[in-house]
């Protein structure tokens, strides 16, 4: 009865907390005898609030009468269990399984119950207002996922320089496409002069060398030629030693990887760069692309998982810290354009750098232009993407996403978009990469 006689004080002294037909009022349901017992523990005061914003103070003050602050407390103030009355005709009272309280702040396993088929809303605590103050992580529109204290963003964009990768065929005809991606970056460079750029572009196919060096590139282009063609993976690694012997892989260095196909909508290239250089820690930036690029937002950007990096990451939109490629990372030169597997190189990279990635965020919205992924081409890369997971499932995160990539391998044979022999194949071998990657690990 002790709830009953509770619940009498506190609406004979005006602080109902019942605001309407379905109001909630939160009651104490601890005798009197527990409430002189836990007043001696911790002579503190917690104030819950009502669906309407009213305050309901603790009765259990210290024995003088006054209500020192709940962080002057030690330890945790700790409540047998609550009583949650909904002030409804025929409504039944519901025990709330017993909670941990630090200043304001719920600690432990909270349950919300069904009454009724109904879910019951909980009380929510308020910080005592007196208590000491925890540095704001949230992110705002402004400051992202920026802590207090740790802005270092520079007004005059000199603090980070970006090395850019690329290549293209000479003879496929995609030079205006090559001219756009170089003048989206040009863009970028007159809106942050003080910043260093250098785009390495190697030509495929190459024989004539005059003939690009008449399209006038901007001075930060520096092209090399060869006559035949490599894979897209051995190409990018060429680049990748060439930059590594210059010693650009450094922690003020941004590293790109851009198609000769795609290109920076205005912006998009000062948030990434602003975002880089307000977090030292962050090694692992990317985003989605698509044919019609959306404004970028600053603030958007999450904390990535695993499987975010194998279904988002692409060389179009990942931007690494240059200490990432430090320590001889590159592309694996079996998967990709030009070899059997066809693709996942691009995810094999990704992996790799989020396992090594002190932080890594992902930006869920299309900010980079791209022609958009055509569905029709998953089976076509779906040996590469699966071996791709399996040489890094030491990653946390990759096994789920090893398992699931085998299932959609089962949807592509049923569906008949992908012969019943090449996913066997490519299962048996895909596991065996698996299961060696495994024992690397763990050796």
């Amino acid at each position: 009865m002790a709830y009953l006689q509770n619940q009498q004080k506190i609406m004979s002294s005006g602080r109902s907390l019942a605001t309407g037909h379905r109001s909630v009022a939160v009651l104490r349901g601890i005798d009197e005898g527990a409430a002189r017992r836990r007043s001696r523990r911790h002579p503190g005061q917690v104030a819950f609030q009502s669906g309407s914003g009213e305050s309901l103070p603790d009765r259990s003050s210290a024995p003088d009468g006054s209500a020192p602050c709940c962080g002057s407390a030690r330890g945790s103030i700790r409540f047998d269990w609550l009583l949650q009355l909904e002030v409804e005709e025929g409504r039944s009272i519901r025990r709330v399984p017993e909670a941990d309280i630090r200043c304001g702040r719920w600690i432990g396993r909270h349950s919300r119950g069904r009454q009724d088929g109904r879910i019951a809303p909980r009380p929510r605590p308020v910080p005592c207002p007196s208590a000491r103050k925890v540095p704001h992580s949230g992110r705002s529109a402004s400051q992202g996922f920026h802590r207090k204290g740790r802005m270092s963003m520079t007004t005059d964009g000199s603090g980070l320089s970006l090395v850019m990768i690329s290549t293209s065929d000479a003879e496929s005809g995609r030079t205006e496409m090559l001219d756009r991606m170089i003048d989206s970056v040009a863009a970028f460079a007159a809106r942050r002069p003080a910043i260093q750029i250098t785009l390495l572009l190697l030509m495929q196919r190459s024989q004539d060398p005059a003939a690009l060096a008449a399209r006038n590139w901007p001075s930060f282009v520096e092209v090399s030629h060869v006559p035949g063609r490599l894979s897209l993976s051995a190409a990018r690694n060429r680049l990748i030693a060439e930059a590594r012997g210059r010693q650009s892989f450094r922690d003020d260095v941004l590293v790109l990887f851009p198609d000769d196909d795609c290109w920076y909508p205005d912006g998009v290239l000062e948030g990434i760069y602003d975002i880089f250089d307000s977090r030292p820690r962050l090694d692992l930036w990317f985003c989605r692309y698509s044919s019609a690029p959306l404004p970028y937002l600053p603030g958007g950007e999450v904390p990535a998982r695993a499987a975010q990096v194998t279904r988002r990451a692409s060389s179009n939109t990942f931007v690494f810290r240059g200490r990432i490629f430090a320590d001889g990372l590159g592309f694996d030169e079996t998967l990709g354009v030009g070899t059997p597997n066809l693709g996942g190189e691009d995810t094999s990279v990704a992996l790799s750098a989020y396992g090594r990635a002190r932080e890594t965020l992902f930006l869920d919205r299309a900010c980079i232009g791209h022609r958009d992924p055509d569905v029709r081409f998953v089976s076509r890369y779906y040996r590469g993407a699966l071996f791709a997971l399996a040489r890094n499932a030491r990653v946390p995160g990759v096994r789920a996403e090893f398992t699931r990539k085998l299932m959609v391998g089962g949807y592509l044979v049923l569906s008949r978009r992908l012969p019943l022999r090449s996913f066997l194949g490519d299962a048996s071998a895909g596991c065996g990469n698996f299961l060696r990657a495994l024992r690397s690990t763990q050796s």
